[in-house]
């Protein structure tokens, strides 16, 4: 059965698994999209068009906040678009990192949805929300792209957070 990506109280990482024939097809799976191939024995990451063994999956000793909306610009609104650079927080050759989203002080019902800066904007959400004065956690798994930035994109309005977990190399 697959797993979507958590961290158990021991700190340890869950993701989603399974077969190489049980992959999505290329062009059909979420750019950042995480899964243990139980036939490599090995991570795979995927760029939206094909699946990759990233070189290293490293977890940091301790989460890291790179963002607090409620510290920087305010709350997102629908439609708005953030770019975050992470170059400061990962080493070179990054391709990848795996964040916790947290949204707080939401107005109605919306999600934020996380992706490579640069890149198209998947069809598919990092977090959702369904009514005011929600605060919920979610961790999300990117692809950096060539520029080591994340974009955050809003369809409702709320403060943000974004802590790092760990990151693929």
């Amino acid at each position: 059965a697959a797993h979507a990506l958590g961290v158990e109280a021991t700190s340890m990482l869950v993701t989603g698994h399974g077969s190489t024939a049980q992959r999505p097809a290329a062009g059909s799976a979420i750019a950042g999209a995480l899964r243990y191939n139980t036939d490599t024995a090995r991570l795979e990451v995927c760029d939206g068009a094909t699946w990759q063994a990233p070189t290293t999956l490293t977890p940091l000793p301790n989460p890291v906040r790179v963002y607090d909306s409620r510290s920087h610009d305010g709350p997102i609104h629908a439609g708005q678009s953030r770019t975050l650079s992470l170059a400061d927080r990962l080493p070179a050759g990054a391709t990848g990192a795996i964040v916790n989203l947290t949204i707080t002080g939401t107005l109605g019902g919306g999600y934020l949805t996380l992706y490579p800066a640069g890149h198209t904007r998947p069809h598919t959400s990092s977090i959702n929300w369904y009514t005011t004065g929600q605060t919920l956690a979610n961790q999300a798994t990117t692809n950096l792209g060539n520029t080591t930035a994340i974009t955050i994109y809003a369809a409702g309005t709320t403060q943000y957070l974004i802590d790092l977990l760990a990151y693929l190399a």
